[in-house]
């Protein structure tokens, strides 16, 4: 309901929604979504509910659905077009929930949208029919929006009661779902990564309640596994193996914490973990920009259709515990959480929205959150963990900086992530300390070919309007332009009054680092949430040497 008060003064001319930052046509189309919890307010009568048959908001979404069939291509479908398999489950939902209250053209409007859409959505499955192997090169998308594009060719093929599609796609959605791999995800673009996963496991779930079969119900707990294993204690996906540049951008925001809630029935701990996503939720949401993405308001409109199997009268806690998959896992102890990778990059050329996988780690504190950003870049070695360098100053070929495999090792503390590059071999061992400190002590080993200059970057959690304090005692407040003081290499500790963070060596500062992302690119736009505080130490190419780094919650 605050979603539906947010959106009305935002509803522009020609019936869409413009929600800051409207970053490209495919957001605004997103933003749409917010007709699927108007009709579930339209026609539902509860406790506080004053939308319930109010005319303001069956017109305004009656707007929203006139553009999205207009400009949203849903009324003239086109395999590759604006047509998105997000959007046109919005329409399904509102035909499902408030049909009846649509005025009769819009209703027949809407139905021959729906038939034209699910032609053009056959003919797209018919051209997997054959496919055994998952992934972008096999699905000419990611394996998330391959099941998005299934899912709602299953239901809309079952709103439209056409039984020879659904039989159709069974066989292919038992083969997707067995593709699985043993951790719950399913490869994107290149090895796992935990934000898509559970975009992915929104949609199989979705399928597999037009397809109760027993891969499907399997793969649905396997994913609902994924989700609560790795994952920080806030609910927040592990991003040091994903895909975004920020795995919390606009595009999803607070629908993360209510992806892949159709699975959960399927696993034990489920609905305790749906209740504890839920008290998260209700916590996030009065944040400035809790509705800058309005795509959460159909995943609430999906838990509260799905209830009666999501009620617990408990609700689940994070523990200590370890998760690993094929290079890449989680550890919790105590107040602290590290997520890791080592993934080799796959090169596959022509695929533009293939992964470079340059962050290694991922660093939680239970007081202070996220101390370390490890959400991975594409094509940007000098924002890698590790960072190759010529001569000139210039980057090397981005493979230098990029690992070719790792593990993890058990041993003190935490454990170690051993990790293997092109040129080097490095050993990061995370050590809890007494009093809420943890130092890592990163030890790195040349190897083959001599390299001019070695960095180790971190990215810490200094972000826009922080007041950081420096080992000086001078104070600056995070903003457009990089202070001075941040210019020369630190020989002391710094803080934003939640985290310090020291270095054994002196350290450079780098603000505003602002990552190129292939998202945002073609509009060239810039916010301030996307800048890093980059953190470099200058490491010994000739010599294996050692630097420690600390972090003391201070909170």
């Amino acid at each position: 309901m605050r979603a539906i008060r947010f959106a009305l003064p935002r509803q522009a001319g020609r019936g869409q929604f413009l929600i800051a930052p409207a970053i490209n046509a495919y957001k605004v189309f997103y933003d749409q979504q917010i007709t699927a919890g108007m009709a579930y307010c339209l026609t539902r009568k509860f406790r506080g509910n004053p939308f319930h048959h109010d005319e303001r908001v069956a017109q305004s979404m009656q707007r929203s659905l006139r553009y999205m069939l207009a400009e949203g291509g849903l009324a003239n479908p086109v395999i590759g077009g604006p047509m998105e398999h997000r959007n046109l489950r919005a329409s399904v939902t509102v035909v499902q929930l408030a049909g009846e209250l649509l005025p009769r053209g819009l209703r027949a409007a809407l139905v021959a949208s729906h038939r034209a859409c699910l032609a053009a959505l056959r003919e797209r499955m018919r051209r997997y029919r054959d496919v055994r192997v998952f992934d972008a090169r096999t699905l000419d998308t990611g394996t998330n929006h391959a099941w998005g594009y299934l899912a709602i060719t299953a239901l809309l093929a079952r709103h439209l009661g056409e039984e020879s599609v659904l039989s159709e796609l069974a066989p292919f959605a038992d083969r997707f779902a067995q593709a699985q791999d043993r951790t719950g995800h399913w490869t994107e673009n290149s090895g796992p990564t935990s934000v898509y996963t559970r975009v992915s496991a929104h949609y199989m779930g979705l399928v597999a309640e037009v397809f109760p079969t027993a891969a499907l119900v399997r793969a649905a707990r396997r994913a609902a596994d994924f989700q609560m294993r790795f994952s920080f204690p806030d609910g927040s996906s592990i991003e040091c193996f994903d895909e975004r540049v920020q795995a919390h951008e606009s595009f999803y925001d607070l629908s993360q914490y209510l992806f892949g809630l159709t699975t959960l029935r399927h696993h034990p701990q489920g609905p305790a973990y749906f209740s504890f996503l839920v008290d998260r939720l209700k916590q996030v949401c009065g944040s400035r920009t809790a509705f800058t993405s309005l795509e959460l308001t159909h995943f609430i409109a999906d838990a509260l259709l799905r209830i009666d199997s999501l009620r617990s009268a408990t609700t689940w806690k994070p523990f200590d515990a370890q998760a690993h998959g094929d290079g890449f896992g989680t550890i919790r102890r105590g107040p602290w959480q590290v997520g890791w990778q080592a993934l080799a990059t796959r090169k596959w050329p022509g695929n533009c929205f293939f992964l470079d996988r340059q962050s290694l780690f991922s660093l939680w504190h239970d007081r202070c959150g996220r101390v370390v950003d490890g959400s991975n870049t594409k094509r940007q070695p000098e924002i890698g963990t590790f960072s190759v360098i010529t001569d000139e100053g210039a980057f090397a070929d981005p493979g230098a900086s990029l690992p070719t495999g790792g593990r993890w090792a058990k041993g003190a503390g935490l454990g170690s992530l051993v990790v293997a590059y092109p040129h080097f071999s490095a050993r990061l061992d995370f050590l809890p300390r007494a009093g809420g400190a943890l130092v890592l002590r990163a030890r790195v080993r040349p190897r083959g070919r001599k390299m001019n200059r070695l960095l180790m970057n971190i990215r810490l959690p200094f972000r826009w309007g922080h007041r950081v304090r420096l080992a000086s005692g001078a104070r600056m407040i995070l903003g457009e332009h990089a202070p001075v003081e941040l210019t020369a290499p630190q020989g002391g500790p710094i803080d934003n009054g939640v985290v310090r963070f020291a270095a054994s060596r002196p350290f450079a500062a780098t603000w505003p680092f602002i990552p190129f992302s292939s998202y945002r690119s073609p509009m060239h736009q810039r916010e301030p949430a996307d800048a890093w505080f980059v953190a470099s130490v200058d490491l010994d190419t000739a010599r294996a040497s050692t630097v420690e780094l600390r972090w003391n919650a201070i909170r």
